[in-house]
């Protein structure tokens, strides 16, 4: 299956390690020619910020102060002429609905990683083929329990992969601070990729901050330390989490998850839940489940997605 692809770096990764497929990575600028000369089976378009070389930015998502870009209306009025299954993901729902939703007007089939969107989308976008629910993936060829190397400086330590996004999601940046003061003598490790800006832990002095790390080796850093933590970018969704949960769980990392659930989610069998420092503090010393992985990559792995697709295409 030979796939048009417009997505952020992660999701081309997964796919490209894929054998079952042949990836196109579109550019807005050659698209036309690109498609002339490789014949595509199906279009995916994930909801992006920079995608391939950042040259998507700006480009998928809406902006108040920015004219809507044509680029994509382009791209799938020529497969809809060439008769090629568009698909969209929106990979930011529930928090960025309404900064992608505008595109569902120009595709076939809507994913989306909120299942209580689903019927919003099917009254909000009537002529849509198919809405289907698509959590993140991971995959296996990268993230697995196969040991591998590990950091021997972070045995015993408490990590977190990701920035504290203080001003966009204050909440959520709370409960960060929270483990972080939890640990009382040992700081928190924190691989933040943000060097500047309002998304990154800044000065804090209850962290000791690592470089930031490329996606390929995450798995290096995934089976080194004691636990991770994890938070998703939105409470209360029982299909949302992070990308950073399905890979920490298909390495066998031991996870406590600090997000804020009304009912569990569907991998909140596999993590430690916690919402108090209390709670925090007694997590650290019981004995974290244990991620079933045959079930991971029969239900959540990227050769779920290609199925997926194929079924679509059939």
């Amino acid at each position: 299956m030979r796939i048009g692809l417009i997505s952020d770096p992660f999701t081309q990764v997964a796919f490209e390690y894929e054998d079952a497929i042949e990836l196109i990575l579109l550019s807005p600028k050659y698209w036309r020619l690109q498609l002339l000369t490789s014949q595509i089976d199906i279009l995916f378009v994930e909801s992006c910020w920079q995608g391939y070389q950042g040259l998507w930015k700006h480009k998928v998502a809406n902006y108040r102060d920015r004219d809507r870009d044509l680029t994509l209306s382009k791209i799938t009025a020529y497969c809809k002429r060439k008769k090629i299954l568009t698909v969209f993901w929106n990979k930011e729902d529930p928090i960025h609905y309404n900064r992608f939703c505008h595109n569902l007007s120009l595709f076939d089939v809507c994913l989306t990683t909120e299942a209580s969107l689903i019927s919003q989308y099917k009254r909000q976008f009537i002529h849509l083929k198919s809405v289907e629910l698509l959590p993140f993936f991971f995959q296996p060829k990268i993230h697995n329990p196969e040991m591998g190397e590990r950091i021997k400086e972070l045995d015993n330590r408490i990590l977190f992969c990701g920035g504290l996004y203080q001003q966009e999601f204050p909440e959520r940046a709370e409960r960060l601070k929270m483990v972080a003061k939890g640990l009382n003598k040992q700081k928190l490790v924190v691989f933040d990729r943000f060097t500047e800006g309002h998304n990154g832990w800044g000065n804090s002095s209850q962290i000791e901050r690592w470089e930031s790390f490329i996606y390929t080796d995450s798995k290096k850093h995934y089976q080194s330390g004691r636990l991770h933590i994890n938070v998703n970018t939105c409470d209360g969704s029982k299909t949302m989490y992070s990308r950073r949960l399905i890979e920490l769980l298909a390495c066998q990392a031991s996870v406590i998850d600090i997000t804020k659930f009304k009912k569990n989610g569907v991998l909140s069998t596999f993590v430690q839940q916690v919402s108090t420092e209390k709670e925090f503090q007694s997590a650290i010393l019981k004995e974290a489940p244990h991620p079933d992985y045959q079930y991971l990559k029969d239900n959540y792995s990227v050769s779920c997605v290609v199925k997926m697709l194929q079924n679509f295409l059939n």
